[in-house]
């Protein structure tokens, strides 16, 4: 699985050093973080112990050649919402958007890929859809887009992670 540590500026050899802490090696120093190759348990862990990354989040999809709000709203729906999002749940979506042309207003992508989300629901749950929750939601979708390339579409369950990670250490206790 892939995943993407961000943090404060001139912090990210830290981040790098912390996860070799964890036992990952597969990394790549970015602009804003540090990208990484890692099994969930091994995420959960770094999560669980780093000091430095604001968040983490897990890659989703990646789209180098995005033309269209369309075009973007049916890359959207391939991906299998289902799997991380049940109508019971809320969410949010975050974007970055950088030096797009066929985007003039960065909350209309936004808009795009919270339909898409929104209809691939409702087709796997007879109609039923999750909420979008701004205040509290409980997962956030972040969506980062340069020129026409779908960068990366991302998860970010801190506070599950966390959980998880917190009765996995209670069982070990056992």
């Amino acid at each position: 699985m892939i995943f993407f540590a961000s943090s404060a500026a001139n912090q990210q050899d830290i981040v790098k050093d912390e996860l070799t802490l964890c036992g990952i090696t597969d990394t790549k120093v970015g602009q804003a973080g540090v990208e990484f190759v890692a099994e969930l348990s091994q995420a959960y862990r770094f999560t669980m112990t780093t000091r430095i990354a604001s968040r983490v989040l897990q890659a989703l999809f990646f789209d180098e050649d995005v033309q269209s709000a369309d075009e973007l709203y049916d890359s959207t729906m391939q991906i299998p919402w289902e799997e991380y999002i049940t109508p019971e749940k809320t969410f949010l979506i975050t974007e970055s958007i950088k030096n797009c042309n066929w985007l003039n207003n960065t909350h209309f992508a936004t808009l795009k890929v919270k339909d898409a989300i929104v209809d691939r629901i409702k087709e796997h749950y007879e109609g039923n859809r999750p909420t979008v929750d701004s205040e509290d939601p409980d997962i956030t979708f972040h969506i980062h887009i340069k020129e026409n390339s779908v960068i990366g579409m991302s998860i970010s369950q801190v506070q599950d992670l966390q959980k998880e990670a917190t009765e996995l250490n209670n069982l070990m206790l056992f």
